[in-house]
């Protein structure tokens, strides 16, 4: 079983991730919250000190890229290849107004013609690309529909289409921010008729939650965590059959994030 710790915009920078890295460990793979790629083929300055490699030294890290532009996306993409990552990470979940107003994010979901055409041009502009540079495999993070669960198999038909390593599920919808329960019958859907790799998000915060989960779905072979482990940072090491975290830990781990 793979354990990643889901990227939380404004929480889980690169200090962040030194400090919990150092003080904990646990976790497989850590993402990076989303750099944005537009038409401007610019980062900014904060977004680039997220993926630069001096400063994620030793760090299973995958970089999660913002675009509904497909050219913009492959950009990005191949800048984090010449950096050294294997992976990026595509977002097509974060229900934020200000991402989704922009028509990002989970706003991509809402149309599955639009993502299907969008996921078209950039899948064949990475083949492009490759044959001069190195480009990264690409995964992506989605819910399970924008307004009602219905929309999840016209989805799951889209994702099924291209070259995805990996689909990472928030069970979800993008109304629903993150309010209620993660519908774990939503993702069963997932686990069914996807023929991509999964894995899933959502309401892990204990390990008895974890347990919960693989005994419904043991098929899945990663489990990514995100407000669980910055409840609990020594989540990861406790699924591993570690001990808990102790009052001594969290101190350093504060001080190491000071």
């Amino acid at each position: 079983m793979k354990l990643s710790f889901a990227p939380l915009e404004g929480v889980t920078d690169y200090p962040f991730r030194n400090a919990h890295y150092r003080c904990f460990g646990g976790a497989d793979l850590y993402y990076t919250p989303f750099l944005s790629a537009n038409s401007t083929h610019s980062f900014k300055k904060k977004e680039k000190r997220e993926v630069l490699p001096e400063l994620n030294r030793g760090i299973p890290l995958i970089p999660q890229i913002l675009s509904n532009d497909p050219d913009a996306f492959v950009w990005a993409s191949v800048q984090m290849a010449m950096l050294g990552y294997r992976e990026v990470n595509l977002n097509l979940g974060c229900p934020s107004p200000a991402v989704t107003g922009s028509g990002r994010g989970a706003a991509m979901i809402a149309d599955p013609d639009g993502l299907d055409r969008f996921l078209d041009a950039a899948f064949r502009k990475l083949e492009e690309a490759g044959r001069s540079c190195r480009v990264p495999v690409i995964s992506a993070k989605t819910r399970s529909g924008a307004s009602d669960r219905s929309e999840t198999p016209a989805l799951i038909t889209v994702f099924n289409r291209y070259p995805f390593s990996e689909i990472i599920v928030h069970p979800r919808l993008k109304k629903e921010l993150y309010r209620g329960k993660a519908d774990w019958d939503a993702f069963e859907m997932f686990y069914v008729y996807c023929t991509k790799p999964l894995a899933y998000s959502g309401d892990i915060r204990t390990v008895s939650d974890a347990e919960r989960f693989m005994n419904r779905f043991p098929g899945t072979g990663h489990i990514m965590i995100g407000r669980g482990a910055v409840a609990d940072p020594a989540i990861f090491r406790e699924l591993k059959g570690g001990s808990g975290m102790t009052s001594g830990e969290l101190s350093l781990f504060h001080d190491a994030v000071l």
